[in-house]
């Protein structure tokens, strides 16, 4: 986050002898001034108040663009991209919000937030936004050795249970009916795997492999 740092690891990852760099969502936060603090407290302030509008979203981007560390990361590599929530709303899931806006304003800001996204990251031209919606996922193939399986987790998924993962286990979590991509989009990835014939099949996606217990106790 912009307000948390100087983005000193792009710049050691600029000094690096890379082939690309894979980035995992959360390029930007919507928030406010002061809105998310660090532990440590924020080393810089930002543009304004929380964004919504297309204009707003830009100038967020080039905000974050105007760091040197993360100019030099982009100038020295090739960059696989997805995104996750705060490139839109914290904790949105497909057409759920995040916060307590109602549904239609949330779908104008999602177009805004997916217009300013494909205008600033490098992707194809069957990802440009029809409206709130938008084509992510895609497979990227490195000759025979690696084939990138470029995931969304955002656009198809039910809305987080258990307090987004951070209450206790709940029978609502372990509901086989519930997805994080879709059924689509899962189809999509099976499909490809099966037909792939590279050494490794990466998966670039947003979501811990194993659960977190962030409090003590048996709860």
């Amino acid at each position: 986050m912009y307000e948390h740092g100087y983005y000193t690891a792009y710049g050691h990852i600029s000094e690096e002898d890379l082939d690309l760099v894979v980035h995992l969502g959360d390029y930007i936060y919507e928030y406010g001034i002061n809105e998310y603090v660090a532990s440590s407290g924020n080393v810089r302030k930002h543009d304004g108040p929380k964004i919504f509008t297309l204009p707003e979203y830009r100038n967020r981007y080039a905000l974050y663009r105007s760091a040197s560390n993360l100019r030099a990361a982009h100038a020295a590599f090739p960059w696989v991209v997805t995104w996750d929530d705060h490139e839109v709303e914290n904790n949105y899931a497909d057409g759920t919000p995040g916060g307590d806006r109602p549904v239609e304003e949330f779908l104008k800001r999602r177009t805004a937030a997916y217009q300013a996204y494909y205008e600033h990251m490098p992707l194809r031209r069957s990802s440009v936004p029809q409206g709130p919606d938008m084509l992510l996922r895609r497979s990227i193939t490195y000759g025979n050795l690696a084939r990138f399986n470029v995931l969304d987790t955002r656009q198809y998924r039910d809305d987080q249970a258990a307090g987004g993962g951070l209450d206790p286990p709940n029978p609502e979590q372990r509901d086989p009916s519930r997805s994080i991509t879709g059924e689509a989009q899962e189809r999509w990835l099976f499909e490809g795997l099966s037909r792939s014939r590279s050494r490794w099949n990466v998966l670039a996606q947003q979501v811990f492999f194993a659960q977190r217990d962030l409090r003590s106790g048996p709860g």
